[in-house]
Protein backbone atom coordinates (compact mmCIF):
# COMPACT_ATOMS: atom_id res chain seq x y z
CA UNK A 1 0.00 0.00 0.00
CA UNK A 2 1.22 3.57 -0.93
CA UNK A 3 -0.63 5.67 2.31
CA UNK A 4 -3.04 5.71 4.53
CA UNK A 5 -6.07 4.66 5.49
CA UNK A 6 -5.00 1.66 3.99
CA UNK A 7 -1.33 0.69 5.29
CA UNK A 8 -3.03 1.63 8.62
CA UNK A 9 -6.63 1.34 9.83
CA UNK A 10 -8.11 0.56 7.14
CA UNK A 11 -6.27 -2.86 6.43
CA UNK A 12 -7.46 -5.71 6.24
CA UNK A 13 -5.01 -9.44 5.98
CA UNK A 14 -7.08 -10.78 2.88
CA UNK A 15 -5.15 -13.82 2.92
CA UNK A 16 -3.85 -15.90 0.61
CA UNK A 17 -4.55 -15.59 -3.17
CA UNK A 18 -5.15 -18.33 -5.91
CA UNK A 19 -5.10 -17.84 -9.31
CA UNK A 20 -5.81 -20.53 -11.61
CA UNK A 21 -5.08 -20.23 -15.46
CA UNK A 22 -6.42 -23.02 -18.09
CA UNK A 23 -5.09 -23.23 -21.26
CA UNK A 24 -6.33 -24.64 -24.47
CA UNK A 25 -10.41 -24.25 -23.87
CA UNK A 26 -12.28 -24.84 -27.14
CA UNK A 27 -14.18 -22.02 -27.98
CA UNK A 28 -17.91 -21.76 -27.05
CA UNK A 29 -17.94 -24.94 -24.94
CA UNK A 30 -19.99 -25.41 -21.66
CA UNK A 31 -17.26 -26.07 -18.74
CA UNK A 32 -18.32 -26.96 -15.03
CA UNK A 33 -15.43 -26.09 -12.51
CA UNK A 34 -15.18 -26.13 -8.69
CA UNK A 35 -13.11 -24.57 -6.48
CA UNK A 36 -11.93 -26.21 -2.93
CA UNK A 37 -9.06 -27.96 -1.13
CA UNK A 38 -8.98 -31.61 -1.72
CA UNK A 39 -7.61 -33.76 1.18
CA UNK A 40 -5.66 -36.17 -0.69
CA UNK A 41 -5.15 -39.05 1.96
CA UNK A 42 -8.60 -38.92 2.25
CA UNK A 43 -10.15 -38.19 -0.59
CA UNK A 44 -12.32 -35.43 1.05
CA UNK A 45 -14.37 -33.31 -0.83
CA UNK A 46 -16.77 -31.31 1.72
CA UNK A 47 -14.32 -28.00 1.40
CA UNK A 48 -15.10 -27.79 -2.22
CA UNK A 49 -17.95 -25.68 -3.49
CA UNK A 50 -20.56 -27.26 -5.76
CA UNK A 51 -19.99 -27.08 -9.61
CA UNK A 52 -20.51 -23.89 -11.40
CA UNK A 53 -20.92 -23.98 -15.25
CA UNK A 54 -19.46 -21.23 -17.44
CA UNK A 55 -18.91 -21.01 -21.28
CA UNK A 56 -15.94 -19.96 -23.18
CA UNK A 57 -15.96 -17.02 -25.26
CA UNK A 58 -17.45 -17.77 -29.04
CA UNK A 59 -14.74 -18.10 -31.66
CA UNK A 60 -13.76 -14.78 -33.08
CA UNK A 61 -15.94 -13.73 -35.80
CA UNK A 62 -18.71 -16.70 -35.55
CA UNK A 63 -21.41 -15.36 -34.32
CA UNK A 64 -21.98 -13.72 -37.36
CA UNK A 65 -22.53 -17.42 -38.56
CA UNK A 66 -25.74 -17.67 -37.69
CA UNK A 67 -28.93 -15.88 -39.10
CA UNK A 68 -30.44 -15.43 -35.19
CA UNK A 69 -26.95 -15.13 -33.76
CA UNK A 70 -26.60 -12.88 -31.22
CA UNK A 71 -24.09 -11.31 -28.85
CA UNK A 72 -24.60 -9.55 -25.09
CA UNK A 73 -22.67 -8.07 -22.64
CA UNK A 74 -23.21 -5.83 -19.54
CA UNK A 75 -21.63 -2.52 -19.18
CA UNK A 76 -21.53 0.22 -16.36
CA UNK A 77 -19.07 2.17 -13.81
CA UNK A 78 -18.82 3.36 -10.90
CA UNK A 79 -20.31 0.82 -8.89
CA UNK A 80 -19.31 -0.26 -5.55
CA UNK A 81 -20.81 -2.26 -2.98
CA UNK A 82 -22.86 -1.96 0.24
CA UNK A 83 -24.04 -4.44 3.04
CA UNK A 84 -27.33 -6.25 2.24
CA UNK A 85 -27.97 -5.52 6.03
CA UNK A 86 -27.99 -1.89 5.72
CA UNK A 87 -25.34 -1.57 8.17
CA UNK A 88 -22.55 1.32 8.76
CA UNK A 89 -19.71 0.69 6.95
CA UNK A 90 -17.04 3.20 5.93
CA UNK A 91 -18.22 5.11 3.01
CA UNK A 92 -18.51 8.86 1.19
CA UNK A 93 -22.51 7.43 0.35
CA UNK A 94 -25.46 7.70 2.04
CA UNK A 95 -24.37 8.39 5.78
CA UNK A 96 -21.46 5.59 5.87
CA UNK A 97 -23.55 2.95 4.45
CA UNK A 98 -21.84 2.19 0.96
CA UNK A 99 -22.96 2.62 -2.35
CA UNK A 100 -26.74 1.25 -1.64
CA UNK A 101 -28.05 1.47 -5.49
CA UNK A 102 -25.30 -0.87 -6.51
CA UNK A 103 -27.52 -3.45 -4.52
CA UNK A 104 -30.29 -2.62 -7.05
CA UNK A 105 -28.15 -3.23 -9.93
CA UNK A 106 -26.14 -6.14 -8.93
CA UNK A 107 -29.62 -8.14 -8.41
CA UNK A 108 -30.92 -7.10 -11.43
CA UNK A 109 -27.82 -8.00 -13.35
CA UNK A 110 -28.44 -11.45 -11.23
CA UNK A 111 -31.65 -11.61 -12.72
CA UNK A 112 -30.09 -11.39 -16.39
CA UNK A 113 -27.97 -14.34 -15.74
CA UNK A 114 -31.50 -16.27 -15.06
CA UNK A 115 -33.36 -14.82 -18.46
CA UNK A 116 -33.51 -16.73 -21.73
CA UNK A 117 -30.13 -15.64 -23.71
CA UNK A 118 -28.00 -14.23 -20.70
CA UNK A 119 -25.32 -12.08 -20.90
CA UNK A 120 -21.37 -13.31 -21.96
CA UNK A 121 -19.96 -11.00 -20.02
CA UNK A 122 -20.12 -7.83 -18.28
CA UNK A 123 -17.33 -4.63 -18.34
CA UNK A 124 -17.04 -2.48 -15.23
CA UNK A 125 -15.24 0.69 -16.22
CA UNK A 126 -13.27 1.82 -13.50
CA UNK A 127 -14.29 2.79 -9.41
CA UNK A 128 -15.01 -1.25 -8.63
CA UNK A 129 -15.59 -1.44 -4.68
CA UNK A 130 -15.00 2.37 -3.49
CA UNK A 131 -13.01 0.52 -0.57
CA UNK A 132 -10.78 3.64 -0.79
CA UNK A 133 -8.33 1.67 1.81
CA UNK A 134 -10.62 -0.01 3.75
CA UNK A 135 -9.56 -3.41 2.33
CA UNK A 136 -12.20 -5.69 3.58
CA UNK A 137 -15.11 -3.67 1.53
CA UNK A 138 -13.04 -5.43 -1.73
CA UNK A 139 -13.87 -8.89 -0.28
CA UNK A 140 -17.36 -7.55 0.29
CA UNK A 141 -17.86 -6.26 -2.95
CA UNK A 142 -16.74 -10.10 -4.88
CA UNK A 143 -18.96 -11.47 -2.46
CA UNK A 144 -21.73 -9.31 -3.85
CA UNK A 145 -20.63 -10.06 -7.57
CA UNK A 146 -19.95 -13.83 -7.32
CA UNK A 147 -23.42 -14.49 -8.63
CA UNK A 148 -22.65 -13.42 -11.54
CA UNK A 149 -18.87 -13.51 -11.63
CA UNK A 150 -18.18 -16.74 -11.11
CA UNK A 151 -20.18 -17.79 -14.32
CA UNK A 152 -19.09 -15.34 -17.08
CA UNK A 153 -16.41 -12.83 -16.87
CA UNK A 154 -16.16 -9.95 -14.95
CA UNK A 155 -13.67 -7.45 -17.29
CA UNK A 156 -12.64 -4.57 -15.52
CA UNK A 157 -10.60 -0.95 -16.36
CA UNK A 158 -8.61 0.85 -13.74
CA UNK A 159 -10.40 4.09 -11.83
CA UNK A 160 -9.26 6.73 -10.03
CA UNK A 161 -10.71 5.15 -6.77
CA UNK A 162 -8.21 2.07 -7.36
CA UNK A 163 -5.56 4.37 -8.54
CA UNK A 164 -5.58 7.63 -7.17
CA UNK A 165 -2.72 8.94 -5.06
CA UNK A 166 0.26 11.84 -4.71
CA UNK A 167 2.61 10.56 -7.35
CA UNK A 168 -0.33 9.13 -10.24
CA UNK A 169 -0.45 10.29 -13.48
CA UNK A 170 -3.62 12.88 -12.31
CA UNK A 171 -2.21 13.15 -8.11
CA UNK A 172 -5.05 12.95 -5.94
CA UNK A 173 -5.83 10.74 -2.74
CA UNK A 174 -9.21 8.83 -4.42
CA UNK A 175 -7.35 5.35 -3.83
CA UNK A 176 -7.70 5.83 0.04
CA UNK A 177 -3.51 4.66 -0.18
CA UNK A 178 -4.70 1.37 -2.31
CA UNK A 179 -2.77 2.72 -5.57
CA UNK A 180 -3.83 0.01 -7.79
CA UNK A 181 -2.69 -3.01 -5.74
CA UNK A 182 -5.89 -4.25 -4.16
CA UNK A 183 -7.36 -3.98 -7.43
CA UNK A 184 -4.54 -5.74 -9.44
CA UNK A 185 -5.04 -8.82 -7.10
CA UNK A 186 -9.02 -9.34 -7.40
CA UNK A 187 -9.06 -8.39 -10.82
CA UNK A 188 -5.77 -9.87 -13.15
CA UNK A 189 -6.74 -8.67 -16.56
CA UNK A 190 -5.12 -10.27 -19.50
CA UNK A 191 -2.46 -7.15 -19.19
CA UNK A 192 0.42 -6.99 -22.00
CA UNK A 193 3.22 -8.26 -20.14
CA UNK A 194 0.80 -11.17 -18.27
CA UNK A 195 2.29 -9.95 -14.87
CA UNK A 196 0.84 -9.38 -11.48
CA UNK A 197 0.56 -5.55 -10.41
CA UNK A 198 -0.61 -2.12 -11.32
CA UNK A 199 1.53 -1.00 -13.84
CA UNK A 200 0.52 -1.56 -17.31
CA UNK A 201 -3.36 -1.81 -16.78
CA UNK A 202 -4.45 -1.56 -20.18
CA UNK A 203 -5.13 -4.76 -22.59
CA UNK A 204 -7.54 -5.39 -25.33
CA UNK A 205 -9.74 -8.98 -26.47
CA UNK A 206 -12.19 -10.15 -28.69
CA UNK A 207 -15.14 -11.77 -27.91
CA UNK A 208 -17.44 -13.18 -30.97
CA UNK A 209 -17.43 -10.45 -33.50
CA UNK A 210 -16.29 -7.66 -31.18
CA UNK A 211 -12.89 -6.44 -30.74
CA UNK A 212 -12.23 -4.62 -27.14
CA UNK A 213 -9.32 -2.27 -26.58
CA UNK A 214 -9.42 -1.06 -22.57
CA UNK A 215 -6.91 1.93 -21.31
CA UNK A 216 -6.39 3.30 -17.96
CA UNK A 217 -6.76 7.02 -17.97
CA UNK A 218 -5.13 6.45 -14.57
CA UNK A 219 -1.95 6.25 -16.47
CA UNK A 220 0.33 8.26 -18.49
CA UNK A 221 -1.10 8.75 -22.22
CA UNK A 222 0.39 11.34 -24.11
CA UNK A 223 2.50 11.12 -26.99
CA UNK A 224 5.62 8.72 -26.30
CA UNK A 225 3.96 7.07 -23.41
CA UNK A 226 4.29 2.97 -23.36
CA UNK A 227 0.23 3.38 -23.39
CA UNK A 228 0.07 5.31 -26.12
CA UNK A 229 1.92 3.10 -28.17
CA UNK A 230 -0.37 0.04 -26.86
CA UNK A 231 -3.23 1.68 -27.70
CA UNK A 232 -2.00 2.72 -31.21
CA UNK A 233 -0.69 -1.13 -31.54
CA UNK A 234 -4.05 -2.24 -30.23
CA UNK A 235 -6.07 -0.53 -32.55
CA UNK A 236 -4.22 -1.09 -35.74
CA UNK A 237 -3.64 -4.99 -35.21
CA UNK A 238 -8.04 -5.77 -34.93
CA UNK A 239 -8.96 -7.17 -37.81
CA UNK A 240 -12.49 -6.15 -39.17
CA UNK A 241 -13.35 -8.91 -41.37
CA UNK A 242 -12.89 -10.98 -37.82
CA UNK A 243 -14.33 -9.08 -35.29
CA UNK A 244 -16.65 -6.15 -37.60
CA UNK A 245 -17.14 -4.35 -34.17
CA UNK A 246 -14.66 -2.04 -32.12
CA UNK A 247 -14.93 -0.90 -29.14
CA UNK A 248 -13.15 1.30 -26.94
CA UNK A 249 -13.25 1.96 -22.77
CA UNK A 250 -11.72 3.52 -20.26
CA UNK A 251 -13.14 5.79 -16.95
CA UNK A 252 -12.46 9.39 -17.13
CA UNK A 253 -14.13 10.09 -20.44
CA UNK A 254 -13.52 11.58 -23.54
CA UNK A 255 -16.49 13.73 -24.15
CA UNK A 256 -18.70 14.18 -20.77
CA UNK A 257 -21.64 17.08 -20.63
CA UNK A 258 -20.07 18.56 -17.16
CA UNK A 259 -19.35 22.76 -16.03
CA UNK A 260 -16.11 21.06 -13.87
CA UNK A 261 -13.71 22.89 -15.71
CA UNK A 262 -10.47 24.37 -14.45
CA UNK A 263 -7.49 22.29 -12.77
CA UNK A 264 -5.98 19.38 -13.97
CA UNK A 265 -8.30 16.84 -13.12
CA UNK A 266 -11.44 19.06 -13.50
CA UNK A 267 -13.59 16.62 -16.02
CA UNK A 268 -12.63 19.35 -19.02
CA UNK A 269 -9.22 19.32 -18.56
CA UNK A 270 -9.01 15.35 -18.49
CA UNK A 271 -11.77 15.36 -21.81
CA UNK A 272 -9.34 17.93 -23.35
CA UNK A 273 -6.20 16.00 -22.99
CA UNK A 274 -7.96 12.31 -24.24
CA UNK A 275 -9.10 14.48 -27.44
CA UNK A 276 -5.67 15.88 -28.23
CA UNK A 277 -3.65 12.36 -27.75
CA UNK A 278 -6.04 9.44 -28.03
CA UNK A 279 -9.04 10.95 -30.35
CA UNK A 280 -6.74 10.82 -33.68
CA UNK A 281 -6.31 6.80 -33.06
CA UNK A 282 -9.81 5.92 -33.16
CA UNK A 283 -11.14 7.74 -35.58
CA UNK A 284 -8.16 6.57 -37.78
CA UNK A 285 -9.32 2.83 -36.85
CA UNK A 286 -12.88 3.25 -37.35
CA UNK A 287 -13.82 3.07 -33.76
CA UNK A 288 -17.61 2.32 -33.26
CA UNK A 289 -18.37 3.06 -29.38
CA UNK A 290 -16.21 4.43 -26.56
CA UNK A 291 -17.52 3.69 -22.90
CA UNK A 292 -16.56 5.81 -20.02
CA UNK A 293 -17.34 5.89 -16.89
CA UNK A 294 -16.23 8.73 -13.63
CA UNK A 295 -19.48 10.87 -13.96
CA UNK A 296 -22.03 9.55 -12.52
CA UNK A 297 -24.67 10.02 -14.86
CA UNK A 298 -25.72 8.43 -17.97
CA UNK A 299 -24.64 10.44 -21.17
CA UNK A 300 -24.83 9.42 -25.33
CA UNK A 301 -23.11 12.00 -28.02
CA UNK A 302 -24.00 11.63 -31.81
CA UNK A 303 -20.63 9.78 -33.43
CA UNK A 304 -18.38 12.50 -33.21
CA UNK A 305 -14.66 13.74 -33.85
CA UNK A 306 -12.93 17.17 -32.37
CA UNK A 307 -15.90 18.31 -30.57
CA UNK A 308 -17.72 18.09 -33.84
CA UNK A 309 -20.86 15.65 -35.17
CA UNK A 310 -18.65 13.78 -37.72
CA UNK A 311 -20.62 10.27 -39.51
CA UNK A 312 -16.98 8.70 -39.60
CA UNK A 313 -16.16 9.18 -35.73
CA UNK A 314 -17.47 6.76 -33.09
CA UNK A 315 -20.04 7.49 -30.51
CA UNK A 316 -19.34 7.72 -26.99
CA UNK A 317 -21.48 7.00 -23.73
CA UNK A 318 -20.65 7.71 -20.18
CA UNK A 319 -22.17 5.15 -18.24
CA UNK A 320 -20.85 5.77 -14.44
CA UNK A 321 -24.30 5.09 -12.47
CA UNK A 322 -24.22 1.29 -11.50
CA UNK A 323 -24.19 2.45 -7.35
CA UNK A 324 -22.75 5.58 -6.38
CA UNK A 325 -24.28 8.84 -5.45
CA UNK A 326 -25.43 10.17 -9.31
CA UNK A 327 -23.43 13.75 -10.48
CA UNK A 328 -25.25 16.99 -10.95
CA UNK A 329 -23.34 19.56 -12.78
CA UNK A 330 -24.77 19.47 -16.47
CA UNK A 331 -24.61 22.39 -18.51
CA UNK A 332 -27.75 24.66 -18.58
CA UNK A 333 -28.08 23.71 -22.24
CA UNK A 334 -27.10 20.00 -23.88
CA UNK A 335 -23.57 20.16 -25.89
CA UNK A 336 -24.99 20.52 -29.57
CA UNK A 337 -22.91 16.91 -30.34
CA UNK A 338 -24.86 15.14 -27.48
CA UNK A 339 -28.00 13.42 -28.12
CA UNK A 340 -29.56 12.00 -25.02
CA UNK A 341 -28.38 12.80 -21.11
CA UNK A 342 -29.96 11.67 -17.63
CA UNK A 343 -28.78 12.80 -13.76
CA UNK A 344 -32.16 11.02 -12.19
CA UNK A 345 -31.46 7.22 -12.29
CA UNK A 346 -29.12 4.43 -11.47
CA UNK A 347 -28.54 0.99 -13.80
CA UNK A 348 -26.49 -0.24 -16.85
CA UNK A 349 -26.50 -0.84 -20.19
CA UNK A 350 -27.18 -4.10 -22.02
CA UNK A 351 -25.42 -4.35 -25.18
CA UNK A 352 -26.53 -6.99 -27.88
CA UNK A 353 -24.42 -7.40 -30.75
CA UNK A 354 -25.43 -9.45 -34.33
CA UNK A 355 -24.55 -9.72 -38.19
CA UNK A 356 -25.96 -6.05 -39.02
CA UNK A 357 -25.67 -3.12 -36.05
CA UNK A 358 -24.42 -3.01 -32.44
CA UNK A 359 -27.51 -2.15 -30.29
CA UNK A 360 -27.10 -0.52 -26.64
CA UNK A 361 -29.81 0.11 -23.79
CA UNK A 362 -29.83 1.67 -20.97
CA UNK A 363 -31.62 -0.13 -17.93
CA UNK A 364 -33.30 1.55 -14.90
CA UNK A 365 -32.08 -0.41 -11.90
CA UNK A 366 -35.68 0.20 -9.72
CA UNK A 367 -38.26 -1.09 -12.48
CA UNK A 368 -36.17 -2.31 -15.41
CA UNK A 369 -37.38 0.28 -17.48
CA UNK A 370 -35.19 1.48 -21.08
CA UNK A 371 -34.39 5.03 -20.64
CA UNK A 372 -32.35 5.53 -23.79
CA UNK A 373 -32.06 2.76 -26.62
CA UNK A 374 -29.68 3.21 -29.91
CA UNK A 375 -28.11 1.11 -32.43
CA UNK A 376 -25.05 1.46 -34.52
CA UNK A 377 -24.57 -0.30 -38.35
CA UNK A 378 -22.25 -2.70 -38.75
CA UNK A 379 -18.91 -0.22 -40.98
CA UNK A 380 -17.41 -2.01 -44.07
CA UNK A 381 -14.56 -2.48 -44.51
CA UNK A 382 -12.57 -3.10 -47.99
CA UNK A 383 -9.53 -5.49 -48.33
CA UNK A 384 -9.88 -7.05 -44.91
CA UNK A 385 -7.85 -9.93 -44.07
CA UNK A 386 -8.96 -12.84 -42.17
CA UNK A 387 -5.92 -14.07 -40.40
CA UNK A 388 -6.99 -15.32 -37.07
CA UNK A 389 -6.02 -19.18 -36.52
CA UNK A 390 -8.64 -21.76 -35.83
CA UNK A 391 -8.95 -23.90 -32.77
CA UNK A 392 -8.76 -22.20 -29.38
CA UNK A 393 -9.74 -19.26 -27.55
CA UNK A 394 -7.51 -16.11 -26.65
CA UNK A 395 -8.09 -13.12 -24.61
CA UNK A 396 -5.24 -11.07 -25.98
CA UNK A 397 -5.39 -9.26 -29.35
Amino acid sequence: MCGEPASGSGWHDPGVFYSAIITDLPYGTSIQYAVGDLDVATSDTRRWTSLVTLTTPPKPGTILDSDDGELMFLAFGDMGQAPVNGSQQHSWDYGDHGEINALNSTRRMIGEMHSSKPPSFVMHIGDIAYSVGFLSEWAQFTEQIRPVAEKIPWMTAMGNHEMGFENSFFAGTDSGGECGVPYSAYFQMPAPANSFGPDQPWYSFRFGPVAFVVMSTEHNFTAGSPQLQFIEQALKSVDRSVTPYLVFTGHRPMYVDSNWDGDDTSDQAVSRLLRATVEPLLLEAKVDLCMWGHHHTYQRTQPVFNATVNPEGPTHVVIGMAGYDLTHDFYPEMLPYFAYRTDKHWGYTRVRVNSTHLRMQFVADDGGDILDDFSLPKRSFANANDDIADGRSGWEL
